[in-house]
């Protein structure tokens, strides 16, 4: 079929199409890509639809570009052009093969890099292609667009304050930092911007010097992603401005589009209210989302916490209600002691939910009233020894609390992290140089090694990926180690290579055939790829000074900081498929471990030497001292892959994200002591699980630990396995048969432990708990990790093909994820477009979404936080 063909083919399934029906096209050609919301358009069309007032992008689609390239950014319009509906915003696709002589844009140099926007007949800009990477950059650019004129980008802390003198007394402004555009942040901030626009002003930054001054702007810095101040320009003074800002606050809830939307809701909302007696009770339940903080007090109390109430209701401006509660009469009291109230007064209560109050228990000053507010209402990683909660059913508290128990199944990943928050930024790619037909052959066959990184310039996974080899590639020996190709621009070069899938990088050693790497994909795992491949595996031993040095890291050159193990094949002259098994297996494993072969005079004495009959292999571990030495006499390829992955683990090793794929592989149970490390009785007993391990009674367990100190992986796994624990603690878990079997024993002594293993792996002892489906999922919108890594039970017979990265492996996952968040976004966007429908057609300029409850509306009063309280 020809290319031009095949472009033909993109069709809306859909009823409302600007050009051609979805049968036209298909009687064309055969479907290769079906848009549901992006219009398939002539150039016939552009002049009568960018008059509109519809803000309209188009691509151009202008060279033979291959489909398999395009087909990611098709993925990205499709998902961005679903939700942009909401906003009147359009996304077509123009093909310029088709229509070569109709329309002046299909011949601009850069038609392929560019979105053109148009709107009211005009053209508007060019959006570069590489900062549309993912929906969520073109939701951003696009939404930012609608309201551009309104919200600028500050570039000095002389530019807010410029903006701040012009709207003193007149207006409140909003202000974001965000160090990068494009990103779910900017997102969100163009979101809210659009509908509250003609309520307050809206400006962001990207640099951290122009959030100088604002309260708490010393907490951002280069790891920053997001953070937005309100400034209370409108009540603030041309006096206040001479010796620094209006008067602000910084918001700290979550960043999601409903918890801002609310955020900024509630900044033109009543914070304080004073209740009556008789109101007390329908105040304790008061509906809705947003936090209610109640200040308990009582005649004697009043003047002394004045002052402080005036403080506190600024401090939650935006994130909570203050209630002032009137504790003089007996039936108030006895309504919120049956709320669970138990405190001294005054005393500041958060009401969690009906019937359970969390109070501060020491005496009332403003500062630990504020204290309390953090580790409340703002979450914060140092709360109060002196907050105590209490419920109508006063349960005992576990050692693991609720809100960390429903963590326990998200999983971080470093690469997960990366894809997600991916924000493009300026890349010294002078240490990456770029390949093209033109160059490549000769680029490969000019160098021993070559590491090259195929990539799309779209690609959210290719992006993170190779910002981080840049940021490495000094590290590497040699300008022309790592070179890149740009799969947009160099699509014959990518089609010639066969490369189907993006991000992937290819290793080409002279000589040799070229392969993939299949590794991590961070910088760090491939530098130690790099290490290994420079020793051209399996190395050659002739002397017993050679085989030495080897085992100890340090021949043919040292690369003992890059793995921890060496294996080596003891084989007589009649060996013949062991050595082809051998040299197999060293080739496809040389990126994780050192592999060499004993000169054929030397084997007798090194077998000697290691008490091994020949043919056999030996593995030395540098890093464990319990068993260094490994030998594998039973050679096959399958158990030799194994071997040498195995041989990079210690009898006892720390189980976290790198090494779990490899031992998840081996579809075994998993027997997981979680220790303490500052712990005495922790380090016994790693010694005791480490003696079972090495009992060679449990083969087909594999024994490990996990740190579970406060804030760890290991302490969120281990709080989904047991309510209650002491540590150290033994869970054998068969992820399998998703069964979990906790140790009951009050000791941790090897002969129990021994004799608990085998009647769990004989079926005696029932599980403690069962695993949801077979797996640990992650109950919110984090990154699943074991669910990613069960989805390499495809890839059989090879543990090294167990490790590929899964971010790859999951791009469908990671997509369907940052979909799921935008559907989340859904009800709060309603109701932001809602606010917005309403300023355009009925000119309100203060807009209130949310009812309070009848009793606030008949009895209580509402006061300013500036306003003298009464009580």
């Amino acid at each position: 079929m020809m290319l031009a063909s095949l472009y033909m083919c993109l069709v809306i399934a859909g009823t409302t199409v600007f050009g051609e029906t979805q049968s036209d096209v298909q009687k064309k050609s055969q479907t290769q890509y079906e848009f549901k919301n992006v219009y398939f358009i002539k150039p016939s069309e552009i002049d009568e639809l960018s008059k509109s007032s519809t803000l309209l992008h188009i691509y151009f689609i202008a060279s033979e570009t291959y489909y398999s390239t395009l087909k990611s950014l098709f993925d990205e319009m499709e998902n961005a052009a679903k939700y942009l509906k909401s906003y009147n915003i359009k996304i077509a696709v123009l093909d310029c093969l088709l229509h070569t002589e109709e329309t002046e844009y299909c011949a601009k140099k850069d038609v392929r890099k560019n979105f053109f926007t148009f709107k009211n007949g005009n053209f508007l800009l060019k959006l570069d292609l590489e900062t549309l990477f993912d929906v969520e950059s073109i939701m951003a650019h696009s939404i930012h667009l609608l309201s551009i004129d309104k919200v600028p980008v500050l570039l000095s802390r002389l530019e807010r304050m410029n903006l701040e003198s012009k709207i003193i007394g007149v207006k409140d402004l909003i202000f974001a930092y965000f160090p990068l555009s494009g990103t779910r942040e900017h997102r969100i901030f163009a979101e809210v911007a659009y509908a509250y626009q003609d309520n307050y002003n809206f400006a962001f930054t990207a640099e951290t010097k122009v959030t100088e001054g604002l309260q708490n702007a010393n907490s951002i810095n280069s790891e920053s992603t997001f953070a937005i101040w309100a400034m209370f320009c409108s009540t603030s003074t041309h006096e206040q401005l001479q010796s620094g800002d209006c008067d602000n606050i910084m918001y700290k809830g979550d960043t999601n589009l409903a918890a801002i939307a609310t955020f900024i809701r509630l900044l033109g909302e009543p914070v304080l209210y004073y209740s009556p007696s008789k109101d007390a009770l329908a105040l304790l339940e008061m509906p809705g989302s947003v936090p209610i903080l109640f200040v308990y007090t009582e005649e004697t109390s009043n003047q002394m916490i004045e002052k402080d109430v005036q403080e506190l209701a600024h401090f939650v401006r935006g994130h909570a209600k203050l209630v002032v509660l009137n504790m003089d009469k007996n039936k108030n009291k006895k309504i919120a002691q049956e709320h669970g109230y138990q405190g001294s007064i005054p005393n500041i209560a958060f009401l969690e939910k009906p019937g359970e109050v969390t109070y501060i228990n020491r005496p009332w000053s403003l500062e630990s009233a504020q204290e309390f507010l953090e580790a409340t209402i703002y979450l914060s990683d140092k709360p109060s020894s002196e907050v105590v909660k209490k419920s109508q059913h006063s349960p005992e508290t576990d050692i693991f609390s609720e809100s960390l128990i429903e963590e326990v199944e998200t999983q971080d990943d470093e690469v997960e992290d990366a894809v997600f928050r991916l924000q493009l930024e300026d890349m010294d790619l002078s240490f990456m140089p770029p390949l093209f037909k033109e160059t490549f052959a000769a680029a490969i066959d000019s160098a021993q090694l070559k590491l090259v990184l195929f990539y799309l310039p779209f690609d959210h996974v290719s992006m993170a990926f190779l910002s981080d080899l840049a940021k490495a590639a000094t590290n590497f020996s040699g300008s022309d180690v790592l070179m890149r190709v740009n799969c947009f621009d160099a699509t014959d070069l990518c089609a010639a290579q066969n490369i189907t899938s993006y991000p992937l990088m290819r290793i080409y050693q002279k000589g040799m055939k070229p392969q993939e790497y299949k590794g991590h994909l961070h910088s760090q795992s491939v530098l130690i790829a790099y290490k290994l491949l420079q020793l051209k595996s399996p190395v050659k031993l002739n002397t017993q000074e050679e085989v030495d040095k080897f085992m100890k890291g340090h021949f043919p050159m040292s690369f003992s900081s890059y793995s921890p193990s060496s294996v080596i094949l003891l084989a007589a002259k009649e060996n013949k498929e062991v050595r082809l098994i051998f040299k197999k297996v060293a080739k496809s494993l040389s990126t994780v471990t050192a592999f060499g072969i004993v000169t054929k005079k030397l084997v007798a004495s090194v077998a000697k030497k290691y008490g091994v009959m020949v043919p056999a292999v030996v593995a030395y571990n540098r890093q464990d001292v319990d068993k260094p030495i490994r030998i594998l006499t039973d050679l096959t390829e399958e158990t030799l892959r194994d071997f040498a992955w195995m041989s990079t683990f210690k009898t006892l090793p720390e189980l976290g994200i790198n090494n779990f794929p490899t031992l998840f592989a081996k579809k075994l149970p998993f027997a997981i002591l979680f220790v303490d490390k500052n712990s005495t009785a922790s380090l016994e007993a790693m010694k005791m699980m480490t003696k079972i391990a090495l009992s060679g009674q449990f083969d087909n367990v594999i024994f490990c630990s996990m740190n579970a100190q406060p804030k760890t992986l290991g302490i969120k796994i281990l709080s989904s396995y047991a309510w209650t624990a002491t540590l150290p603690m033994i869970s054998l878990v068969n992820h399998r048969q998703a069964e979990v079997f906790n140790y009951a024993g009050k000791l941790l002594k090897d002969d129990e432990v021994t004799s608990w293993l085998k009647d769990v792996l004989l079926g005696l002892i029932p599980p403690s708990k069962h695993l949801e489906q077979a797996s640990w999922n992650a109950p919110g919108k984090y990154y699943d990790f074991l669910a990613m890594t069960d989805s390499l039970k495809e890839i059989e017979n090879t543990a090294n093909q167990n490790a590929i990265d899964q971010d790859k492996s999951n791009d469908t996952e990671k997509e369907e994820l940052i979909d799921q968040l935008l559907k989340e976004d859904e009800a709060a966007r309603a109701q932001l477009l809602q606010i917005r429908k309403l300023q355009l057609h009925e000119g309100k300029n203060h807009v209130h979404t949310s009812e309070e409850p009848q009793s606030l509306k008949q009895e209580s009063t509402p006061i300013e936080a500036s306003t003298h309280i009464e009580l």
